[in-house]
């Protein structure tokens, strides 16, 4: 054990913290699924969980998909039953749980009170940003929400350019980020992409221009192979390009330059969405969801009683 009473071992801590996320589900008994990369991490959570639950591990096999056609209705019963479901896949999997559980940009199908679930970072990621004192996650985070409340409009801008004036809806959170879905046709400005754009982060960053909450310039993105990527995702239909998202990296562990489901975790960072933001109280229907990351941000909450709020400053938190 570490001085601060955590453990020590970065996996045990990261197990420690996911078995907690399972809570205590009504039948006393928990399903663990784990893809071949993760099932270092799934092994380690079950040893947490043996302590005080019954726990089940099932290994999925490279083809899992085709061969465990059962496990989709098998996970939604077990769920709407009460067991608790803890979901450690890669994305060679992911559809398969997309077809149990749903996906995040489109909405879960069941109760996520006793659920874990990840099936896109990278096992390393999701160690590392799990391997942090969760208290110290939660105080920040409700620090951060309490400064953002009763802001009517946010104002991002960064030495790189970034100039963006939005107005949010309401907040939500996870263990990586503060965000919201911002009114769509209110968002104005420009976002110097300096952060990561899907595995990479760009050597030249590209400025994208918003105008009426959508993106005005998709021709100034180049040949490389990210910015192709996001080309054709913000085209992929008529709303791919509108703005869904804006959110605020909280993860102490999570890297700013590592792939895009841990660089926007990052703790100083911030990111715009694109595309589909029902599921988190926006009003923009798209098939698609990306996200696109900005470093060293200056976050200004205007609208409160008094004075605006510098929420961060330069990629530096002001709580």
């Amino acid at each position: 054990m570490g001085t601060t009473g955590l453990p020590s071992n970065p996996l045990t801590l990261a197990a420690t913290n996911i078995a907690a996320k399972v809570g205590d589900p009504p039948v006393g008994s928990v399903l663990i699924v784990a893809s071949p990369p993760k099932a270092h991490i799934a092994e380690a959570v079950a040893d947490r969980l043996r302590r005080r639950i019954e726990t089940h591990l099932l290994h999925l096999e490279r083809h899992a998909s085709e061969a465990l056609a059962w496990l989709p209705p098998a996970l939604q019963d077990l769920a709407s039953e009460g067991w608790g479901l803890v979901l450690l896949c890669s994305p060679i999997h992911a559809q398969l749980l997309f077809r149990a559980v749903g996906r995040p940009d489109t909405g879960l199908r069941i109760d996520a009170t006793y659920l874990f679930c990840d099936w896109l970072i990278r096992p390393q990621s999701l160690v590392r940003t799990y391997a942090i004192d969760m208290g110290e996650l939660r105080r920040f985070r409700e620090a951060l929400l309490h400064r953002l409340e009763g802001a009517t409009a946010l104002r991002i801008t960064s030495a790189a350019g970034t100039d963006i004036r939005l107005t949010p809806r309401h907040w939500e959170s996870t263990d990586g980020e503060v965000f919201t879905a911002p009114i769509e046709a209110e968002t104005e400005g420009r976002a110097v992409v300096d952060g990561c754009i899907y595995d990479q982060v760009p050597s030249k960053p590209p400025t994208l221009v918003i105008r009426r909450g959508r993106v005005t310039n998709l021709d100034v993105l180049d040949a490389s192979q990210q910015q192709r990527w996001l080309y054709d995702d913000l085209t992929r239909d008529a709303n791919g390009a509108v703005v869904a998202e804006f959110g605020l990296g909280i993860n102490p562990g999570a890297l700013w330059d590592a792939d895009l489901m841990e660089a926007e975790q990052a703790r100083g960072t911030c990111h715009v969405g694109f595309g589909n933001n029902l599921p988190f109280g926006g009003a923009n229907r798209s098939a698609m969801h990306v996200d696109v990351v900005l470093r060293h941000s200056t976050i200004t909450a205007e609208g409160h009683v008094g004075a605006d709020l510098v929420v961060c400053q330069n990629g530096i938190y002001q709580l």
